[in-house]
């Protein structure tokens, strides 16, 4: 009996010190590398964004908004920009969808709408999926983004 007690003793001390914490140092070094791993990749998304942040600021026009009632409820917020881009596709009769230029491909394309006085000259240029085009838009306060003209680029 005594030599199962002895028996049974040992294993649970091998059982407790087999479950001690490991090495605090060597956490240490695999923490500090998740952390600079994480602070990496992060950095890298800054800079993603800035670029696509100071191409869509270096297009903006400032002009004065007008008392054109063609807007309906939705207000202008009195930007006119410019942007380049590859035509994607119509979506529906008013809305076309277009990759812009200059930004990381992780950046969805956007969705343009049609106004009234530019839907006959976009049905003339007749534009074929991956086409450069350049449009001049503005974005009203509910966040559509209205053309006000397009053209095609060469």
């Amino acid at each position: 009996m005594k030599k199962l007690l002895f028996i049974f003793v040992v294993l649970i001390l091998a059982l407790f010190s087999s479950c001690a914490a490991p090495d605090s140092e060597s956490n240490q070094e695999n923490v500090d590398e998740i952390i600079e791993e994480e602070t990496n990749d992060y950095e890298e998304e800054l800079v993603e964004d800035e670029q696509y942040n100071s191409n869509e600021e270096s297009n903006e026009v400032e002009v004065e908004p007008t008392n054109d009632t063609s807007t309906d409820h939705d207000e202008v917020t009195g930007e006119i920009k410019i942007d380049t881009g590859t035509f994607n596709g119509l979506a529906d009769a008013n809305f076309f969808e277009v990759k812009m230029s200059g930004v990381p491909e992780s950046i969805p394309p956007k969705m343009f709408m049609l106004s009234g006085d530019v839907r006959e000259k976009f049905q003339d240029l007749n534009l074929q999926q991956d086409d450069k085009i350049k449009i001049l838009y503005y974005e009203t306060n509910d966040g559509n983004l209205i053309v006000t003209d397009i053209e095609k680029i060469s």
